[in-house]
């Protein structure tokens, strides 16, 4: 796992740096070591963020530089893992990012499968160690209006690579697409208001 450390007590800078990073990722606890060690991904998933942040601030801006460095060189190897339909743990952020459509079955539905657009992702770590959450926005109807909530999939951290076919969440292929669609035309039809069906003789 790629880290940089930060060395505030003895470098003025570090500590002006540390105080921005603080400001953009108050969730970070590491931050207020002695000497930080931030794992990149958890920049990458910041660079937003620490851009707004940047300002003035040299060392600031020099980190931004890197972290695009890093990611862009991430992307790349992305793109060749995805092409073998494989993916790794730490390259799942690149996989699902904030916008893209996917799909995932529902818990306790044998075979049901739902549909939804991604609004965040992170990475996350308890005692059970570290995890990858994706949450998505779904849409759903109490019978008088449709609403838009949210959903999430979290994954446990794995080792090597994975087939993409094979994560509880997926993103959402064109036939897919098309057999959610449809499905959805009838649930509008039907999800608001009353509905009478005669199912004929001995129904």
């Amino acid at each position: 796992e790629q880290v940089i450390v930060l060395r505030p007590r003895t470098n003025p800078r570090s500590e002006e740096l540390c105080a921005k990073l603080r400001h953009s990722m108050r969730s970070v606890s590491a931050l207020y070591d002695a000497e930080p060690k931030i794992p990149v991904y958890t920049l990458f998933t910041a660079l937003a963020s620490l851009k707004k942040q940047a300002g003035d601030c040299t060392q600031m801006q020099a980190l931004v530089k890197l972290v695009e460095e890093l990611q862009a060189t991430d992307i790349e190897k992305m793109k060749q893992l995805k092409d073998e339909g494989c993916v790794t743990f730490d390259y799942l952020q690149h996989l699902f990012v904030p916008g893209a459509k996917v799909v995932t079955t529902r818990s306790g539905i044998q075979d049901m499968l739902v549909g939804g657009k991604v609004s965040s992702t992170r990475y996350g770590e308890t005692w059970c160690g570290r995890f990858f959450e994706v949450k998505y926005e779904v849409i759903k109807s109490n019978g008088k209006k449709f609403y838009i909530d949210k959903e999430c999939v979290r994954m446990p951290a794995f080792g090597g690579t994975k087939l993409i076919s094979q994560l509880p969440i997926r993103l959402l292929a064109v036939d897919t697409e098309a057999v959610l669609t449809a499905r959805g035309r009838k649930v509008a039809a039907y999800s608001i208001g009353h509905h009478y069906l005669d199912y004929g003789e001995g129904g």
